[in-house]
């Protein structure tokens, strides 16, 4: 038998993780898990693969806001209240996808840090998103709404790397 012993979401797609104690799975994957995202001007989304930096951002919640701290850069309040209700189109690998611009205030914090222009967008209600073959949804996840990973698969990855 095997127990579940961690449980991480990424509220933006390449922030650092943040551990929870539970989580509730939706169709599109683990509530508030890579609802945000950030794309280049063309749209294109933007990951920690090309853009590095993006995994030191720390990001925290307080009720439906995020609170974000990076090196070197002041802190950031993401508040859904203030979101645009601009709609862009996104492409995440071949996917389009309709998304809600948040606000140019992020944009250019994130511009800043990133030091290339990008947008921060939001996984809306009427987004949409189906998984290759399947009438099932994701958000901004590479491919799938879940992700599990054993101990002994980590392990052994890790003896590799010594």
């Amino acid at each position: 038998m095997q127990t579940l012993t961690d449980i991480y979401i990424y509220p933006i797609k390449s922030v650092k993780a943040i551990s929870q104690p539970a989580a509730i799975v939706e169709e599109k994957g683990l509530s508030f898990d890579r609802r945000y995202m950030l794309i280049d001007l063309d749209g294109k989304f933007i990951t920690g693969r090309t853009h590095p930096k993006l995994t030191q951002v720390d990001v925290q919640f307080s009720q439906k806001k995020l609170h974000l701290n990076a090196p070197n850069m002041s802190a950031l309040t993401i508040d859904p209240e203030l979101f645009s209700s601009g709609r862009l189109t996104s492409q995440i690998w071949a996917d389009k996808v309709n998304v809600q611009h948040c606000h140019v205030d992020y944009d250019n914090w994130f511009s800043e840090y990133l030091q290339s222009p990008c947008q921060l967008v939001f996984f809306a209600k009427n987004s949409k998103r189906y998984i290759k073959n399947r009438e099932t949804q994701v958000a901004f996840a590479d491919g799938y709404p879940l992700l599990l990973v054993n101990q002994a698969s980590v392990d052994l990855l890790n003896s590799k790397l010594n």
